[in-house]
């Protein structure tokens, strides 16, 4: 009783939210709906942000609990189940032989890769027009075809007799989500040593899964409906249980598909949208923004794309030109939004350009001024006190003694008090060693060839010096 009221609360929002985008196109885009199925997203090419998520959270619910939009949510599920209520009261009900119906319910896998297939050809409105599924929705939308509505009512009639024959055996969606729901993490589970082994799970399992063959239910097609938890009259014979190897996969693909999808947000038509020019003038405007003809088919919303049938008595010319104009308006949007950005940079690059360079020069003249600063301190200071200073220090022989007169940090004279070097060599290094020093007023000078130890000894002994006169 519970699982009818979900569903008929499920199908009373579901189609009522049909009826309201059939009254107003502009409401929201259909894909809101059309989404909670799930695997939905994987052949829209363009979304906005909320039926994106709605799908990723069919996903998500799938992963955790199995197929809950077939379960719960699903409409022409319920439409299904309500009709084989029906075949129940006037006692036309069947069901099908179990090896039959395992046989058949490998069909619907072989319908999915034909629905797959047509989306690699871009030929999806194709399949969508001879849908039953779709079929039913546009009962209530409008612009169902003959093929369409002809299927719808095969498998109407069929439902009177059989449980969900579209479910179990054709729809391509229920399949695609049996396969991702294949790793889910909570499963049926029965416990053998509460089971009284009264079958009564399986003879309600409306995919007729004999649920007491095995203690965890692995057939992909469980539905989670939870009717064999129901109708259990052992308590916690058969509950859901936590899958650890589950959890960690429907994590893992969940990662893979959201890291997959990047969100383009596409402009809303609102009701108050001005009426667009003529179709000449719209083709004209086309071109001159460089935008073609598949791209506005490309890029129209859900509900226009999948329900503008001749048949329907929406006016699909008014819905495409509308839809049309409001690309181009929203182009244009987002062409001067990209400009502005583009400026936006450019400016704040130039300001941090400027900055930077600003900050550059300020600190370069600071470190100019302090090494000017210092220069003129050095300079005003001064490095030597003035006066005479001896210093004795050793050469090719010790005992030599150096005395030098500095002023003003110069360097006056140079004289050799004592030494016991021998004449030659001294007489012939000694003065060129102090005239280099007097003219360089420093000691960075190079020692005469063949006196080295000689010249040393005066280059040591004005260093000694000028090591006393410092300040």
């Amino acid at each position: 009783m519970k699982n009818r009221i979900i569903a008929a609360l499920a199908f009373i929002i579901m189609i009522g939210s049909v009826l309201l985008i059939r009254l107003n196109p502009g409401l929201f885009d259909f894909s809101v709906i059309h989404n909670l199925f799930g695997p939905n997203i994987l052949y829209r090419e363009h979304f906005s942000r909320l039926p994106l998520y709605v799908g990723f959270i069919g996903i998500a619910i799938t992963l955790l609990h199995g197929p809950i939009f077939c379960g719960y949510l699903c409409p022409f599920g319920s439409f299904q189940r309500f009709m084989h209520f029906l075949g129940r009261k006037i006692g036309i009900n069947k069901k099908m032989a179990l090896k039959l119906h395992q046989k058949l319910s490998s069909v619907k896998y072989l319908v999915l890769i034909g629905f797959v297939f047509t989306i690699l050809t871009d030929n999806v409105m194709a399949y969508i027009n001879l849908d039953a599924y779709h079929g039913f929705i546009r009962l209530f939308f409008g612009g169902i075809t003959l093929i369409g509505g002809s299927y719808l009512i095969l498998i109407t009639l069929m439902s009177l007799i059989l449980e969900r024959p579209f479910c179990n055996y054709l729809c391509p969606y229920g399949a695609s989500l049996n396969l991702i729901a294949s790793i889910r993490t909570l499963r049926v589970t029965r416990h053998e040593d509460k089971c009284i082994h009264c079958n009564m799970c399986d003879k309600v399992c409306p995919v007729q899964i004999e649920i007491t063959k095995s203690e965890t239910v692995k057939d992909v097609n469980c539905l989670s409906c939870s009717k064999c938890i129901d109708v259990c009259p052992k308590e916690g014979a058969i509950n859901k249980k936590f899958s650890p190897i589950g959890a960690m996969l429907s994590i893992g693909v969940m990662g893979l598909l959201i890291s997959f999808y990047q969100v383009q947000e596409m402009p809303v038509i609102a009701d108050d949208f001005e009426l667009p020019p003529p179709a000449e003038e719209i083709s004209q405007t086309v071109i001159e923004e460089d935008v073609t003809e598949e791209e506005i088919v490309l890029k129209e919303s859900s509900t226009e794309d999948y329900y503008s049938n001749p048949v329907d008595f929406i006016d699909a010319n008014l819905l495409s030109e509308k839809n049309a104009a409001a690309l181009l308006a929203h182009q244009e949007a987002l062409r001067i939004e990209a400009e502005k950005k583009a400026e936006e940079a450019r400016i704040a690059k130039e300001e941090a350009d400027r900055k930077a360079q600003e900050e550059a020069d300020r600190l370069a003249k600071e470190e100019a001024d302090r090494k000017a600063q210092e220069e003129a301190e050095k300079a005003s200071a001064g490095l030597y006190n003035d006066g005479t200073y001896k210093a004795r220090v050793n050469a090719y022989q010790p005992g030599m003694v150096v005395q030098i007169v500095i002023k003003d940090d110069v360097i006056q004279s140079v004289e050799i008090l004592e030494h016991n070097e021998s004449r030659s060599y001294y007489n012939f290094a000694t003065p060129k060693v102090i005239k280099s020093i007097l003219d360089t007023n420093g000691t960075d000078v190079d020692t005469i060839a063949g006196c080295t130890y000689t010249s040393r000894g005066v280059i040591n002994g004005v260093n000694a010096c000028l090591n006393q006169a410092k300040k």
